[in-house]
Protein backbone atom coordinates (compact mmCIF):
# COMPACT_ATOMS: atom_id res chain seq x y z
CA UNK A 1 0.00 0.00 0.00
CA UNK A 2 2.65 2.30 -1.03
CA UNK A 3 0.16 4.94 -2.18
CA UNK A 4 -1.86 4.55 0.83
CA UNK A 5 -5.79 4.15 1.08
CA UNK A 6 -6.23 7.19 -2.16
CA UNK A 7 -5.10 4.22 -4.67
CA UNK A 8 -8.54 2.87 -4.60
CA UNK A 9 -9.60 5.75 -5.53
CA UNK A 10 -7.69 5.38 -8.53
CA UNK A 11 -8.47 2.05 -8.97
CA UNK A 12 -11.97 2.71 -9.31
CA UNK A 13 -11.73 5.35 -11.73
CA UNK A 14 -9.16 3.36 -13.92
CA UNK A 15 -11.34 0.67 -14.13
CA UNK A 16 -14.44 2.65 -14.98
CA UNK A 17 -12.21 4.64 -17.18
CA UNK A 18 -11.06 0.93 -18.79
CA UNK A 19 -15.26 -0.39 -19.27
CA UNK A 20 -16.32 3.05 -20.92
CA UNK A 21 -13.60 2.71 -23.51
CA UNK A 22 -14.05 -0.71 -24.07
CA UNK A 23 -17.72 -0.43 -24.44
CA UNK A 24 -19.02 -2.57 -21.78
CA UNK A 25 -21.40 -1.25 -18.81
CA UNK A 26 -20.21 -3.84 -15.92
CA UNK A 27 -17.63 -5.08 -14.35
CA UNK A 28 -19.07 -8.60 -14.35
CA UNK A 29 -19.03 -7.83 -18.41
CA UNK A 30 -15.34 -8.54 -18.43
CA UNK A 31 -15.29 -11.30 -15.47
CA UNK A 32 -13.81 -14.44 -17.09
CA UNK A 33 -12.61 -13.16 -20.42
CA UNK A 34 -9.10 -13.87 -19.89
CA UNK A 35 -8.99 -17.32 -18.77
CA UNK A 36 -8.47 -18.71 -21.72
CA UNK A 37 -5.18 -17.04 -22.39
CA UNK A 38 -3.61 -18.63 -19.03
CA UNK A 39 -1.03 -21.09 -18.80
CA UNK A 40 -0.45 -23.89 -16.26
CA UNK A 41 3.51 -23.21 -14.73
CA UNK A 42 4.66 -26.78 -16.14
CA UNK A 43 3.36 -25.37 -19.70
CA UNK A 44 6.01 -21.87 -19.45
CA UNK A 45 8.71 -21.92 -21.41
CA UNK A 46 11.98 -21.88 -18.78
CA UNK A 47 14.36 -21.73 -21.16
CA UNK A 48 14.30 -18.11 -23.03
CA UNK A 49 15.32 -15.42 -20.35
CA UNK A 50 14.29 -11.89 -21.02
CA UNK A 51 16.22 -9.05 -19.09
CA UNK A 52 14.56 -5.35 -18.77
CA UNK A 53 15.65 -2.51 -20.18
CA UNK A 54 15.97 0.54 -18.16
CA UNK A 55 16.38 4.24 -19.66
CA UNK A 56 18.43 5.59 -17.22
CA UNK A 57 18.03 9.06 -17.79
CA UNK A 58 14.36 8.76 -17.10
CA UNK A 59 15.37 7.49 -13.40
CA UNK A 60 14.26 9.40 -10.33
CA UNK A 61 15.77 6.97 -7.79
CA UNK A 62 12.45 6.06 -6.45
CA UNK A 63 14.23 2.53 -6.23
CA UNK A 64 10.74 0.54 -7.10
CA UNK A 65 12.90 -1.35 -9.91
CA UNK A 66 14.99 -2.96 -7.43
CA UNK A 67 12.25 -3.80 -5.23
CA UNK A 68 10.31 -5.51 -7.95
CA UNK A 69 12.91 -7.74 -8.74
Amino acid sequence: MQYGYRIIGDLISGLTYYLEEKGYETVEEIVGLGLAQFVGANDLDRATIIYPKFDETKCIGCGRCYISC
